[in-house]
């Protein structure tokens, strides 16, 4: 749950803002491409620098997705595709990507951890 939901959220949280802010000003390009560039920014650096947290504080922490993290993770990549493929956006679009976020965080929170022990060397 932290290294899927907090960490994204608040290591970008400026980025954030800021696309509010386009989104504001009716900016729509400007906005999708400051949050798409976040997620890509989240994807590349900052989950594979958990994982190397993870070795050095002798935790196991790969980027081994279970079943659970890859149907949540297509299913965003389906959702901002439908999204992109429009063309056009208002504010029910905006609305829908809340319900996914919140959908997804929820079952993050309440998802059972399987045990690490048998993925990692030993």
């Amino acid at each position: 749950f932290t290294s899927v939901i907090i960490i994204p959220f608040f290591s970008n949280i400026a980025e954030q803002v800021s696309a509010v802010i386009f989104a504001y000003r009716n900016k729509m390009d400007l906005c999708i491409g400051v949050t798409v560039g976040s997620a890509i920014q989240i994807g590349q650096f900052v989950m594979p620098g958990c994982v190397l947290v993870g070795w050095i504080m002798d935790r196991a922490m790969t980027l081994y997705f279970r079943a659970y993290e890859t149907i949540c993770l297509l299913l965003g990549v389906l959702c901002v595709a439908a999204v992109l493929q429009g063309g056009t956006t208002n504010w029910l679009v905006g609305v829908f990507f809340v319900g996914v976020f919140i959908m997804i965080a929820a079952g993050f929170a309440f998802h059972e951890n399987e045990e690490l022990s048998s993925y990692t060397q030993e």
